[in-house]
This record gives C-alpha cells, structure tokens and sequence, in this order.
C-alpha cells in the first residue's frame, strides 16, 4: 500500500487513506494504481474486482489504525487521522454499533449507527468498519441527544423534567414546548449524554415521571 500510496505522489498509507477521505482521490484511482502495483509484482490480477480490492483497503486501514488506538484520544478508533462528524440524523452514542461514510466532496468521514436508514443507500465501497475507542474513558466527551417528550400541560412541567436531568449532572443546551388547546403539550430538548446505557437510565428516569406520557429519542435530517 505504500507503493500504491507513491504511485499517487503521496508518502505514506496514511496519507492516502486521508487523500482518500477528504476526497483529494477517488476511490476508482487508487484501484487502478493498487491493480498497477499487483501486475508488477504477481504479472497478473487476481480477485481484482473492485468489492474484493475495496475489502483490501479497509482491512489495510484497520491495521494501520488498530496500532495507533491507544495513543489517540478520539472516541471514534478506524479513522484516526481522518476528519469526521457524528450524523445528527441517527446520533450515535457509545454502546452502539456504528459504521463510518466516506462523504462526497471534502466533508470527510461520516459516523452512523449500523441500523441508520441513512447509510443504506449508501455504495459498500463508501462504507468504513468503525468502533468506539475502548481506550478513551475519560468521560469528557458529550454526544448531543434529541428527545422528544410528550406531557401533560400545567404549569412548571418543563422546570420539573430541567432539574430532574440537573440533579443527574445531565446538561440540556436547548429546549422548546409546543402547546395546542386541549392537547398534551410536546418539549423538545437537546441533552448531552456519555453512552447508550445513560441514555437508558435518562429515558426511564423521565418516563417515570406522572405528568410524563411518552418520551423518545429522535434524529435530525
């Protein structure tokens, strides 16, 4: 991959995979350099087709990331070097399976829950096995949450539910209410949270509340 890496005027197989991430290389281009490279070494192809030479270049970007996992501070492992975002439409949280998307343009890697509607449109070979950095415990990262919860309207409700998730040391960076006359009124807020297990704990915890009659998790588009 080094090779390959060169055949693109590029030092190194980090600096490819990033090329590759941000876009400066289409995948098709490093095929053909990587095919190239195997016909100078084998003087033949073989299981040249582009899913089984795609499988390679992930594989080779596992390894290459996998040995620098425990000195990175990402909480995201297989895309260390790499610019990414969490997709607000699904909003990961550690504890999920997720996957990664190579966006189109120079918007860098996307990161998905595997079940994400969102990614199944999207080509294999766009697609990047990830995970959650088991190494990153420092419990500085907050992931943004939307929740969607459905009450009965009075007086103070939205105040009750604040310094419930306040005593839980749960920070809310938004909040909004929608009142219709004679209909349960719908808060909307927007929670920081560690992992999947406290969005568990937070759900049953406002669930349990008496003038709380449903409460969800819920993405942007």
């Amino acid at each position: 991959m080094k090779k390959v890496a060169n055949r693109c005027n590029l030092k190194t197989t980090e600096d490819l995979l990033a090329s590759l991430g941000f876009g400066g290389l289409t995948l098709h281009q490093v095929l053909n350099r990587l095919r190239e490279e195997i016909k100078l070494q084998t003087g033949d192809v073989k299981n040249d087709s582009d899913s089984e030479i795609a499988k390679s270049l992930k594989s080779n970007n596992n390894l290459s990331t996998n040995q620098s996992n425990t000195a990175t501070k990402s909480p995201i492992s297989g895309i260390e070097g790499l610019d990414y975002r969490i997709g607000k439409c699904c909003s990961p949280l550690p504890g999920e399976d997720i996957i990664g998307t190579v966006s189109l343009g120079n918007h860098g890697i996307t990161i998905h829950r595997e079940d994400c509607e969102n990614v199944i449109p999207i080509p294999i070979e766009r697609r990047l096995p990830v995970g959650w950095n088991q190494d990153n415990k420092t419990g500085d990262n907050k992931f943004p949450i939307q929740l969607r919860i459905e009450v009965i309207d009075r007086v103070g409700v939205l105040k009750d539910i604040l310094m419930r998730l306040s005593d839980k040391g749960i920070n809310v960076s938004d909040a909004n209410v929608k009142t219709a006359y004679g209909k349960p009124a719908i808060i909307n807020l927007c929670v920081g949270l560690e992992s999947y297990n406290q969005l568990h704990k937070t759900i049953e915890q406002i669930k349990s509340m008496a003038d709380v009659l449903d409460i969800a998790r819920v993405g942007k588009s």
